[in-house]
């Protein structure tokens, strides 16, 4: 059973739940329901942080590649998915009735789909009140740091993941990162196009293109020190006037905890210097 539709298609709410992706779990964790299993689980210090994965979460495997037997072991009553894992839903719904909920597609506007995620997922669990509470304290950070950044606005912003020594992932419209920058009133310097997961993957002589700019990379970020000793990226505006910055990891495919994580650390690094910076 596939379920799309009215959250009154589950019998209760759901007590032991499934997510095969990493945006709805921590979406999950926030609402506080910790998800039974997940897949990749190793993979979470290094690509979410936070929250935090209480431990004795079963381990499935990969995305596209989940160990059904142990699926079908934890006896969930509910698997939580998105589209990205389509082809498989038919064999999960042998296992639990199934949720999909879109975060990523050519519509665009992840950081809606993630809050419309939190409300639903919150309903099928039995507490709708978590997931407005969840929307409602993301949109107060959001415009508490807009008022904070006023003076930030004008400086464009590259948003990149370093893919190898030449190459880079870019964010731009369609992402999670596009949306929190329009609501914090910053200025993305990514304008060309972008896939239906908000990114574009160029090479690094296309970030030449703004003198203005400044450059913020997401870690993991293992070439940057290859890339850094190259002559092209000693080249590029931002290197030159020293406005390079790294952050920590942020789920660039995740919902409304990344969006207020991604949004806390950049008010960080732009805030203006102040003592009401604590």
């Amino acid at each position: 059973m596939a379920l799309a539709g009215p959250v009154t298609a589950l019998a209760a709410p759901a007590r032991r739940v499934v997510s095969l992706d990493f945006g709805l779990a921590e979406t999950l964790l926030e609402i506080g329901v910790v998800p039974v299993g997940l897949p990749a689980i190793g993979d979470w210090a290094d690509w979410v942080v936070e929250p935090r994965l209480p431990a004795g979460i079963a381990d499935l495997g990969t995305a596209l590649e989940v160990n059904l037997e142990l699926l079908s072991d934890l006896a969930p009553d509910l698997i939580v998915t998105t589209p990205y894992q389509a082809r498989l839903a038919q064999t999960f719904t042998r296992i639990a009735p199934v949720v999909t909920l879109p975060l990523y597609d050519a519509a665009g506007e992840p950081l809606r789909r993630a809050s419309e995620a939190a409300l639903r997922l919150a309903a099928i669990t039995g507490d709708e009140g978590r997931g407005e509470a969840l929307v409602a304290r993301v949109d107060a950070t959001f415009a508490g740091l807009r008022a904070k950044l006023a003076g930030a606005r004008q400086t464009p912003i590259f948003f990149v993941n370093f893919l190898d020594a030449r190459h880079v992932r870019v964010y731009g419209a369609k992402s999670l990162f596009q949306d929190v920058l329009d609501r914090l009133g910053l200025a993305n310097a990514w304008t060309g196009p972008t896939n239906d997961w908000g990114f574009a993957t160029v090479g690094i002589e296309a970030l030449a293109t703004r003198s203005d700019a400044r450059l913020f990379y997401l870690e993991p970020a293992h070439d940057f020190a290859r890339l850094s000793r190259g002559p092209l990226w000693r080249s590029l505006p931002f290197v030159k006037r020293a406005q390079v910055d790294r952050l920590p990891p942020i789920l660039m495919f995740g919902a409304l905890p990344s969006a207020e994580r991604f949004a806390r650390i950049v008010g960080d690094r732009l805030a203006p210097a102040g003592p009401d910076r604590g």
